[in-house]
């Protein structure tokens, strides 16, 4: 079985310069969104969880540990089945945005992951917006 953190894993939203490889494509995120975050220990493992709790909706949004009240809030009728057969899940980078004034569904974001992941309409690049406690305030699945 392969690693959590490399695999797994949306919301429309403006295109991401897309690549021919995974590499292409962290240097494409990278150049376009500033430097290169590393991995912070279970992102992948939270966002993936989170991630779930939004396709399932309900009870799960509103228990999952991992989103800010005003994501909990407005996300209780889960993602719409824009999360439906997700895989693949890959991390990109991150870019943090601490001190922009960057505001989703209430939460301060402080971070932005990036990752590549299918889902039932295919391939896509998903933007995670993160608090400063590493909470989940607004996704973006992005087409490109």
């Amino acid at each position: 079985s392969r690693d959590p953190e490399s695999r797994w894993g949306a919301r429309l939203a403006p295109a991401l310069p897309s690549a021919a490889s995974i590499a292409g494509e962290y240097q494409a995120v990278s150049a376009a969104y500033g430097p290169r975050v590393p991995l912070p220990p279970g992102l992948t493992a939270t966002v993936l969880a989170t991630l779930d709790a939004l396709r399932t909706g309900g009870a799960a949004v509103k228990q999952s540990a991992h989103l800010t009240p005003g994501a909990r809030r407005d996300f209780d009728g889960g993602a719409g089945g824009q999360l439906d057969e997700m895989r693949d899940l890959m991390y990109l980078g991150a870019e943090s945005v601490a001190g922009r004034g960057i505001e989703r569904h209430g939460g301060a974001v402080a971070r932005i992951a990036y990752y590549s992941i299918t889902t039932k309409t295919g391939k896509h690049y998903l933007m995670v917006h993160l608090t400063a406690e590493g909470l989940v305030t607004d996704y973006d699945l992005v087409d490109n």
